[in-house]
């Protein structure tokens, strides 16, 4: 995942990635920090500070990555800092919170009768594999 930040064409898309947790100086980090056009570290914000920073970057889509994991700080979400919240990876079962519209999955992880009794979310279903991952880190080789 780490890599993905870079990937986007920034004539179309602005990408600010948000860390809920401070830097612990890994390379993984630090590619991130690097590579986003735009990081911003609230680990030391309060949950009002965090949102209304989100709020006022004028954030469209803001894009959950941990859920319910540790240190995610989803009472940033309650708060609503941006019009349409998504879920995506990191915790993969329904938020169960009306804060947050949509759900990024496939229909192996995430079969359609399921989400119809038990997710709060739409879910919006990618034609093959939902989880993103890092090619340029695990097999450069094939990217030349």
């Amino acid at each position: 995942m780490q890599s993905v930040f870079g990937l986007h064409d920034s004539k179309r898309i602005e990408v600010t990635c948000y860390a809920t947790s401070s830097s612990d100086q890994s390379q993984w980090r630090r590619k991130i920090e690097a590579d986003a056009e735009h990081f911003k570290d609230l680990s030391a914000m309060t949950t009002g500070d965090a949102a209304r920073l989100i709020h006022n970057d004028g954030i469209h889509i803001l894009v959950n990555l941990n859920g319910y994991t540790k240190g995610a700080r989803t009472e940033i979400f309650a708060l609503r800092p941006a019009p349409i919240q998504v879920s995506l990876m990191g915790f993969h079962g329904s938020m169960g919170a009306e804060y947050m519209q949509y759900i990024v999955a496939d229909k192996i992880v995430l079969p359609v009768d399921v989400a119809a009794v038990g997710y709060t979310e739409k879910v919006l279903y990618m034609p093959q594999s939902f989880f993103v991952n890092d090619h340029k880190q695990s097999a450069l080789s094939v990217l030349d």
